[in-house]
């Protein structure tokens, strides 16, 4: 019965061909979109991390409107919450988005995606470095002054062939110089599913984000970043939000 249903379905779809090329396609799409689904939610939900200590430690904070929604937060109320809160190992912020960037390479330049996150970014997430070193909250937050960035792995294979004298060597970057701090460990992306090719402090928006220099970390209204903590050891979650409520 099977080898009789099947010759009769083929001998269906060459009558009509046009029936069998939107079913193909139709099936085609289908599995693609459940393939990719699939690997969203894996990453975002299912899948640990890599180089991110502890990940059920972490929270992301929101902020919201009379209770309602969870929205972006602006670099003034990052430093508010970070200097206000004791309930927190560590508080980072990040641009969710990779900022598209001019790198400068012979001959012309090249368009690549920056991270923007905070200086204690990879301290709180316990990330290391594979070679050389990575941001930390030693380093100074005034606008301007810390023109480092740290090259992911893949990145720096990709376009350095892993090339260990990296560290030290000077990028053009929307054509002001950079100087390579580090390389991320094999596989990190922080947590979220954009990976971009290097991180850049901070405090050097203004050089990655020219258009909006001008209210970038002074500015309330300018809600263009993540901010996300560790919860310290014993405190939950519910503890946590009531302090955040307060400030």
């Amino acid at each position: 019965h099977l080898l009789r249903d099947a010759r009769y379905a083929i001998r269906l779809l060459i009558r009509n061909p046009l029936f069998a090329l939107t079913a193909a396609i139709s099936l085609a799409i289908g599995i693609g979109a459940s393939t990719t689904v699939f690997t969203i939610a894996d990453a975002l939900l299912w899948r640990a991390p890599v180089g991110v200590v502890d990940a059920d430690r972490l929270v992301d904070i929101g902020r919201s409107q009379d209770g309602q929604g969870f929205d972006n937060n602006s670099y003034p109320n990052y430093l508010d919450v970070r200097t206000r809160s004791t309930l927190f190992s560590g508080l980072y912020a990040v641009r969710m988005d990779p900022q598209p960037l001019s790198l400068g390479v012979a001959g012309g330049a090249q368009r690549i995606y920056g991270g923007l996150v905070s200086g204690n970014y990879f301290d709180t997430l316990g990330t290391r470095a594979a070679l050389g070193r990575l941001f930390s909250r030693n380093d100074s937050e005034q606008p301007g002054t810390t023109p480092h960035v740290v090259l992911s792995h893949r990145f720096w294979m990709r376009n350095f062939h892993g090339d260990p004298s990296i560290v030290g060597r000077v990028l053009v970057l929307n054509g002001k110089s950079f100087t390579v701090a580090g390389v991320a460990q094999e596989g990190f992306q922080g947590t979220t599913i954009f990976v971009p090719d290097l991180w850049m402090p901070m405090n050097m928006a203004a050089d990655a984000m020219p258009r909006q220099a001008d209210r970038l970390l002074t500015s309330r209204d300018a809600v263009w970043l993540i901010m996300g903590g560790r919860l310290k050891p014993g405190v939950t979650r519910e503890q946590a939000q009531a302090e955040l409520t307060t400030i």
